[in-house]
């Protein structure tokens, strides 16, 4: 995966948590109100130079408290790496 890969994958996944999150109201607070995903440009151009390096790390658990410590990049990013495995 390259991160020009990943950050596409970051878009599309972005667009269908948003869609989700239209279809399945929370009662009485709602969502978290923050899109939290749109940080995954700026994460995908700080970390390009050194991409392949950081891929791997990417599908692990632990990687996502590097990038924030909320639950949307706790199973997003894992998941990212995931779809881009055969």
């Amino acid at each position: 995966m390259t991160a020009s890969e990943f950050l596409r994958q970051g878009d599309t996944f972005r667009a269908e948590l948003q869609a989700l999150k239209r279809r399945l109201l929370v009662p009485d607070y709602g969502w978290y109100p923050y899109e939290t995903l749109s940080a995954l440009g700026i994460l995908t151009e700080l970390i390009e130079p050194v991409f392949d390096e950081v891929a791997p790390a990417l599908s692990s658990v632990q990687s996502p408290t590097l990038a924030a410590p909320t639950a949307t990049w706790a199973y997003s990013v894992p998941a990212l790496a995931h779809r881009s495995t055969p």
